[in-house]
């Protein structure tokens, strides 16, 4: 699979491009780069993609992502919030040669080699991190680097988990980024009401078999997969952000029928919808 290709630029006297990104939404299309991610949610939440994985994101989320890796935040909802701030994040990118080799950087390196699929990190610290990754953020020279290896040194040994299938691939031969950013975002605008293959195919001017093919390659899941998928995530941001019945919840992300939605929601998530916001 082809995804956007983003071109870093690198700050004035750094190796590491550090940014708070702050936004009415996340608008960042499908696409990859050479250097490394990390990337934590200080506001907002959606649906995050990496390589395979699709997954809901809210604040607090920390994820480090690997070169070439493609990558999607996307914010919950299919228009931009009215207040500017409602996305913040906090970014560090740098390129794979920065950090050497060497017996004191064998931890870094071994999670290093993990974000070649994208990890999630899982330990309840992630507020902590984000305060030594704004640190990085407002360092410079030296010092920043310095900071950098310190916070992967702590989280080298931190609780996470891979995101993506370790026989993810695509093909950046292939001219397929802008179809698949068509048909993500169609999805994101028109997940509340009953779709058809055919109005998701018009969006990347494909034919309903090879739109299907298409996407199955891409995605490594049938279209009407990732649809209903990507319905249940966002029914579990609801379940735990709100109060609102379950069948509302349910019809509200295109899933009006209950017994089908309890289906769907214990096929993905292995519990039934009640059972997943009481855990929460």
């Amino acid at each position: 699979m082809r995804a956007h290709l983003e071109r870093i630029t690198p700050q004035v006297g750094s190796s590491v491009h550090g940014l708070c990104v702050s936004e009415p939404q996340f608008p960042a299309p499908w696409h990859f780069h050479a250097q490394f991610e990390l990337t934590y949610i200080r506001r907002g939440s959606g649906v995050r993609h990496v390589g395979s994985s699709m997954e809901p994101f809210a604040p607090g989320d920390l994820v480090l992502i690997g070169p070439n890796l493609p990558h999607r935040w996307e914010s919950s909802g299919g228009e931009a919030s009215v207040v500017a701030d409602a996305a913040q994040a906090l970014v560090l990118q740098w390129p794979q040669e920065l950090i050497p080799p060497g017996p004191e950087l064998v931890a870094i390196h071994e999670l290093l080699q993990q974000a070649a699929h994208g990890v999630v990190f899982e330990n309840g610290r992630n507020r902590n991190f984000a305060n030594a990754l704004h640190s990085v953020i407002e360092g410079s020279g030296l010092d920043r680097l310095l900071r950098l290896l310190r916070l992967l040194e702590e989280l080298s040994q931190s609780r996470l988990r891979v995101l993506s299938a370790d026989d993810f691939q695509y093909d950046r031969q292939e001219n397929s980024d802008s179809r698949l950013n068509s048909v993500l975002d169609f999805v994101r605008h028109n997940y509340q009401r009953k779709v058809t293959l055919a109005e998701a195919a018009a969006t990347c001017d494909l034919s309903s078999q090879a739109f299907a093919r298409f996407f199955q390659r891409v995605m490594n899941r049938t279209f009407f997969e990732y649809l209903t998928e990507y319905r249940i995530h966002l029914a579990c941001q609801q379940l735990r952000q709100g109060s609102d019945p379950v069948a509302v919840i349910a019809d509200r992300c295109g899933i009006p029928s209950l017994p089908l939605f309890h289906r769907q929601f214990k096929k993905y998530r292995g519990t039934t919808p009640l059972g997943y916001r009481k855990s929460g």
